[in-house]
């Protein structure tokens, strides 16, 4: 590579006929590689835009007015494509029928689908969030009062819900880092576990990630929850279709129900962030080795401790109940109300208005340009052509 960075023209050539991928990694050869593509930013990064998303015309239109080019206009194209697939594949989220959405390319989908990118946006942000906790300090961490045996005096860090006026206040209750009454009943069958010094660690961590979390959703609009929970609305559908009985899904809810985030894999999502849905929409549809993420949510699943597992996903129950919160915060129930929150099925009433208006006029529909993205979390990414 040292010589290849010699050549720097040659090396250009190479970066600009590289997908989004590509580039990142590109970047992590060597200092002149980095500098040479930061040197040539805007023409980079809009060519590997075109090269990654060669048919999303409305996706480069779309992000065209939003901020300079550079490496987080790039990375904020891979968010919204992600938007665009979720929308767009939503009407085949049942195989045997179609059901609501837009296509990529119909300009009608355009609201829906920046409210679905901004969710994205903030998954990101809790993913970054996991990842970090992996490097912060062992006495940075928050403590951990283990009660002792039928000692019900002392619970484990009890979260009370908050008050509709100070909801943005006490998300937080206490420097105790606290989690869920829910964690409370099942003090006793955890003590034990808890005494684990492994265990007190990973406890120690997901707190440290739950009061990270809410601490920037106290910095974030109330606005920003329900962009979240639109997003996740869409994510949730490409599970919709598989067996809620699952072990690892953990639903406590009937087959056919969309409550993911009453799952533990919703704490897998939340950790993992759209790495999981770029790899099996778009980043591996070429490859036919690659496996459907189903299977890599199964493989964490498989062998974890079931105290484990029920902290993550009570930490991941208080943070959507954080979520709900604020997203009523934004639009607080008023019974004489004009205004009501918008939700993804407010915008599906245009979308039909828009294809029946099409056909009456015969007009063109958009084109189809998502047919190669396998959806449904249960299917190898490759589709062939």
């Amino acid at each position: 590579m040292a010589s290849l960075a010699a050549i720097p023209d040659l090396l250009l050539h190479i970066i600009l006929q590289s997908d989004l991928d590509t580039l990142l990694h590109l970047r992590l050869t060597s200092r002149s590689v980095k500098d040479l593509i930061t040197a040539y930013e805007s023409t980079v990064v809009r060519r590997v835009a075109r090269n990654t998303f060669p048919q999303s015309k409305r996706l480069l239109l779309e992000a065209s007015s939003k901020g300079k080019y550079d490496l987080k206009w790039l990375l904020d194209c891979k968010l919204r494509q992600l938007a665009a697939i979720a929308v767009d594949k939503h009407r085949w989220e049942h195989k045997l029928r179609v059901a609501d959405g837009a296509a990529a390319e119909d300009p009608v989908g355009e609201e829906l689908r920046e409210r679905v990118f901004k969710g994205f946006r903030i998954l990101r942000l809790f993913s970054n969030v996991a990842r970090d906790a992996e490097s912060v300090p062992l006495d940075e961490l928050p403590q951990i009062a283990i009660a002792a045996q039928n000692d019900h005096s002392k619970p484990f860090h009890v979260v009370q819900r908050a008050v509709p006026h100070f909801r943005r206040k006490s998300l937080i209750t206490s420097t105790a880092y606290c989690i869920s009454k829910r964690w409370s009943q099942a003090q006793e069958s955890t003590r034990l576990a808890l005494l684990s010094s492994d265990m007190i660690r990973e406890w120690r961590k997901e707190l440290w990630i739950l009061e990270t979390r809410e601490n920037f959703l106290r910095q974030m609009w109330p606005e920003y929850a329900c962009y979240f929970q639109d997003m996740f609305f869409f994510v949730k559908a490409s599970f919709s279709h598989l067996d809620k009985q699952d072990k690892h899904f953990d639903w406590g809810f009937e087959k056919g129900s969309k409550r993911l985030d009453d799952s533990w894999v919703s704490w897998y999502i939340l950790r993992e962030g759209p790495r999981l849905f770029w790899e099996q929409w778009w980043a591996n549809r070429d490859n036919p080795e690659v496996p459907p993420i189903l299977e890599e949510i199964e493989d964490a699943w498989d062998g974890r401790p079931p105290v484990l597992a029920k902290m993550e996903r009570e930490s991941c129950r208080r943070l959507f109940e954080t979520l709900d919160d604020l997203a009523q915060d934004a639009y607080p129930y008023n019974p004489i109300a004009t205004v009501f929150r918008p939700q993804p099925w407010t915008f599906f009433a245009e979308y039909g208005l828009a294809f029946e208006r099409r056909l009456r006029a015969v007009e063109r529909h958009p084109e189809e340009i998502l047919e190669r993205v396998a959806f449904h979390v249960d299917m190898k990414p490759f589709v062939p052509l």
